[in-house]
């Protein structure tokens, strides 16, 4: 097994590692004590399946020893971090993208809380009507049009 120094970079929310003046790295995100892992980044110069595991398996040793807990998400989640303005735009495209296609809006509180039985028809309406002049206001009252 390979030894590595790993290094946790909160400012930039990555792990990293350097070989011969060339770092290796695994982006993450942070909530709650849980830790979501979000890119592998291993330039071709150092790429090889013994570091590879060699360096993940250093990350998972970090996160237990500090217990947190590592969230896998399945099919049809999508992390998106937005700490730069590159990651915000690509976050918001991604976001314009989905709701576009599927002509749902993604993370629409009063449709969950409706959906969920928390808020019925007309809590939705009173909701809606401040804002029945733009498509999130219209997006509202056609839920409730549509049951």
């Amino acid at each position: 097994m390979i030894d590595l120094t790993l290094v946790n970079n909160e400012f930039l929310r990555q792990f990293e590692v350097k070989v011969d003046q060339t770092l290796a790295r695994i982006e993450y995100s942070e909530q709650e004590r849980k830790i979501f892992l979000t890119k592998l980044s291993i330039p071709d110069e150092i790429h090889n399946e013994e570091f590879e595991e060699a360096f993940i398996v250093k990350v998972l040793e970090f996160i237990e020893d500090k217990n947190l807990r590592v969230e896998l998400l399945g099919r049809g989640y999508a992390w998106l971090d937005t700490g730069t303005h590159e990651s915000l735009l690509e976050a918001s495209n991604f976001i314009q993208t989905v709701e576009h296609r599927q002509g749902l809006k993604v993370a629409c509180l009063e449709e969950i809380a409706y959906r969920m039985g928390y808020i019925d028809d007309k809590q939705v309406r009173k909701l809606a009507e401040p804002l029945k002049k733009n498509a999130y206001g219209q997006y509202l009252l056609n839920l409730v049009k549509k049951r």
